[in-house]
């Protein structure tokens, strides 16, 4: 059988999708004055320090 893999940025992209959810978008823009813009961009940017963490 031939063995099937995935790409390093497939699986980034897997990894990125599960971790942002529409729960973390919505509890931003509630509990914080940032705004949406701002709000999404501090989870963004959470997000890609939390999986460059987990990568390395």
């Amino acid at each position: 059988m031939s063995e099937k893999r995935t790409s390093v940025f497939s699986n980034g992209l897997i990894w990125f999708g599960a971790g942002v959810s529409l729960a973390e978008i919505l509890t931003g823009t509630y509990f914080a004055p940032l705004g949406f813009g701002r709000a999404m961009a501090a989870i963004l940017l959470g997000h890609l320090i939390g999986g460059l963490m987990m990568f390395a």
